[in-house]
């Protein structure tokens, strides 16, 4: 009689390789990608396009927020836990929110007429960051709640 060899279906059932990550392991890894990603975003804010003093294509913010979107569902997928994506975005969106406080010397403008009016490329490129920021986290959380399997109730 036959042995089934069931060590290869166990390597392949945990998706490609990877396995849940649950606990501080999950929370850490989620801050530290969540700096990172928010960080990155920050970084790239500022690079837009103004073609007319109406028109403005803040390109930059919005490969801030596909960073922000991929880290998230990206850590999402490979731990396979449903809040993992949240917590990148809540600490993204806080670091750019924190980035944002402040006088004369943010990294961030304010966002008011008087900045939209002074330098409406900055002022889109805050506004779609931190609104994008958002809608990738809500995104992120949304695609990893399709794949990641729903944990049973606790006894």
């Amino acid at each position: 009689m036959r042995v089934p060899d069931t060590s290869r279906s166990q390597a392949t059932a945990t998706h490609s390789g990877t396995h849940e990550v649950r606990g501080w392991v999950a929370v850490v890894v989620s801050v530290v990608i969540g700096l990172i990603t928010g960080v990155v975003a920050l970084l790239w804010q500022g690079w837009s396009t103004v073609l007319d003093s109406s028109v403005v294509l803040p390109w930059g913010a919005l490969l801030g927020v596909a960073t922000i979107f991929g880290g998230a569902w990206w850590w999402g997928l490979s731990t396979r836990v449903r809040w993992a994506p949240g917590l990148v975005g809540l600490v993204a969106f806080g670091l750019l929110s924190v980035v944002s406080l402040g006088g004369q010397d943010t990294f961030m403008p304010p966002l008011s007429s008087a900045a939209f009016k002074v330098a409406p490329g900055a002022a889109w490129s805050s506004l779609v960051l931190m609104a994008g920021t958002v809608v990738a986290t809500i995104a992120a959380l949304l695609l990893t709640a399709r794949v990641a399997p729903a944990r049973p109730p606790r006894r």
